[in-house]
This record gives structure tokens, C-alpha cells and sequence, in this order.
């Protein structure tokens, strides 16, 4: 099946322009990549989903670029919040290639109360799945407590300092940018290694290692769904989320990644599509920005989808396609 011309291409297409532009056949980017040609052929074609983050990772790399280039990840027009969140993305880069310790901050140092409060509020709204009010704040939070490292109240800005790139890491990947991401973790260790404290530097180490705060059963059990997921085992995942009860933790996105990764894994169990859908559904109700933006929930809709038109999409999955702009 050769994949369908469309205004918004396809993870497939994507690989097979970059593959062709580079004049390699299937079975030579296959073996740089380390995965089968077969594979490789069935996910340009269309055939096979590219919602696997370890595949999508080693195919970017053996077309020497990065994951969120191949998967474009577009935002739907139709959902404003995720754009807005888009949008803030070039302010954040910005505050924080700025935000270097090594560099004299622009501006007088403020007290640290009025940060303390914002970087309270902005880690409610992360959590919340809310990127766009997160994002909208963290540039002139970042920027502010960069500035407040040269006052009197320079310890306490060092710590919250961490604790806000740290958070603006997690948004950053959330929203699709891991190189940018990556630099919001390199801001997170280089306040901790400033402020002295061991503590701060096991966490900034966390934050390089994309790897979040919470590792009680529960979340344990999170984890271990998209790895399992991502690792080929999808039978496995679905066991896993059986027994997982994602009620069991207070953080509003970690629910969400249990949705969505659940879901992925039953997408690929003949005869649970309709669960899966199900599950996707639940993970748009409260994050509606982190579906809509995230590669590996595209690319899973449009292979339900795919499988469904077969027969008949119903609507419920027809809705949420035309919500994520897949079709």
C-alpha cells in the first residue's frame, strides 16, 4: 500500500523522503538502524505503526536526525491550547540558553517570594496536563529567578531554580522537543551543582536521564507499560495494566500515560481496538494538549483507524481523528 499524499505527511513518508534523499535502499537504512527491512518497509508503506519510541529512535538515528523531526507532530488547528503551547516553546528555549550561571543575569536581582509563588503555580498546571499555562509562565519565571542568583537571596534561587528547569524540561519533552528538553535538564544540574546540595544534584540526574520523580508501585507499574509496549511485548503491557490502578497516584499526567500507553498496547491485540479507543478517549478528556501533540497517540489513531476502515470507523474514533487531524 503506498502511503497516501497528503498535506500532512505520514512518519512513513517522512522516513522514506529522507531514506530516497539520501539514496539509500530499504535494506541498507535497515541494517544502520539495527531493525528488519521488513520492518523498515512496512512502516513506510503505511503497514506498521511507528508508535514504537525504541524503533522511531533508532531509524531517526540512522538517518542521522531526531525523532521529533521524523514525526512532525502537528498540532491540530482546531485545538488552541495546544498551539499556544507550540508557540511559548522559542520564549522557553530562549530563557533558558539564558539562564546561564556562568553569565551575569540582565536585570536587578528580585526577592525570591513572588518566583516561589509562579513556580508553584506553573508545576499545578504541568501537572494538570495544562503545557500552555505552564509554558506561558516559564520565561519570565526562569528569567527572574536567573536574576535573583546574583542577590542576597541567592541559595533559595538556586533551588528553585532547579526545581523550574527541571520543569521545564518535563514540558519540553512532553510537547515533542527533546534537544530542547535536554538543555532545560543541562540548566537543571548546573543550578544544583551551584547551590552544593547532593539532593538537588540526584534530582537534576533525573531530570537528564528523562526519567520523572515518582517511582512508588503504582507509577512503577507505569513505566513498565510503555516499556513493555515499546519493547515488543504488548500482551505483556496489557497484563501489567491490568494489574496497575492508575487512581492509585495524584499526579493528573502520569494517569494520562497509563491511558495512552494501555492503549497503545491493546491497538496492537487483534480484537481490542474497541478498548483502545476507549482508553485514548479517556487520556483526551484531561490532557487534550499532550494526545493531540504526542507522536507515538498519532500514529497509533491513525493505525486504529486504519485497521478500522475495513470495516467501519465508529464514531467515537472517527471524533478523535478528526480532532488529532489524522486520517
Amino acid at each position: 500500500m503506498t502511503p497516501r499524499p497528503t498535506a500532512d505527511p505520514t512518519i512513513g513518508d517522512r522516513i522514506r523522503v529522507r531514506r530516497l534523499r539520501r539514496g539509500w535502499s530499504i535494506r541498507y537504512a535497515a541494517s544502520r538502524a539495527g531493525v528488519s527491512h521488513a520492518t523498515w518497509s512496512r512502516i513506510e508503506r503505511g503497514r506498521q505503526a511507528a508508535d514504537n519510541r525504541f524503533t522511531l529512535a533508532e531509524i531517526a538515528g540512522a538517518l542521522e536526525c531526531s525523532p521529533a523531526e521524523l514525526a512532525g507532530a502537528p498540532v491540530p488547528a482546531t485545538d488552541r491550547a495546544a498551539a499556544a503551547a507550540q508557540a511559548a516553546v522559542h520564549g522557553i528555549r530562549r530563557a533558558l540558553v539564558d539562564a546561564d550561571l556562568t553569565e551575569p543575569a540582565a536585570g536587578a536581582a528580585p526577592p525570591v517570594a513572588e518566583p516561589a509563588r509562579t513556580l508553584a503555580l506553573t508545576d499545578t498546571l504541568r501537572q494538570g496536563c495544562d503545557y500552555a499555562g505552564a509554558a506561558r509562565l516559564l520565561p519570565e519565571l526562569l528569567g527572574g529567578l536567573h536574576a535573583a542568583t546574583s542577590g542576597p537571596d541567592r541559595e533559595a534561587a538556586l533551588r528553585l531554580l532547579c526545581d523550574a528547569t527541571f520543569i521545564a524540561s518535563s514540558v519540553l519533552r512532553n510537547l515533542g522537543h527533546p534537544a530542547d528538553a535536554w538543555l532545560g535538564a543541562e540548566r537543571c544540574r548546573d543550578a544544583a551543582d551551584a547551590a552544593g546540595d547532593p539532593v538537588l544534584r540526584g534530582y537534576a540526574a533525573s531530570a537528564r536521564a528523562s526519567a520523572a520523580m515518582y517511582f512508588g508501585p503504582t507509577d512503577v507499574g507505569i513505566w513498565r507499560i510503555g516499556i513493555e509496549v515499546d519493547g515488543g511485548d504488548p500482551g505483556l503491557a496489557a497484563q501489567i495494566a491490568r494489574g496497575t490502578n492508575p487512581a492509585g497516584i495524584t499526579a493528573g499526567f502520569r494517569q494520562v500515560f497509563y491511558y495512552a500507553d494501555t492503549a497503545r498496547a491493546l491497538a496492537r491485540i487483534r480484537g481490542r481496538e474497541r478498548e483502545a479507543v476507549r482508553l485514548l478517549l479517556t487520556a483526551e478528556r484531561p490532557a487534550p494538549q499532550h494526545v493531540h501533540t504526542s507522536a507515538v497517540a498519532r500514529e497509533t489513531t491513525r493505525a486504529l483507524l486504519e485497521r478500522s476502515l475495513r470495516t467501519a470507523a465508529g464514531s467515537q474514533l472517527r471524533g478523535l481523528c478528526e480532532r488529532m487531524q489524522v486520517g
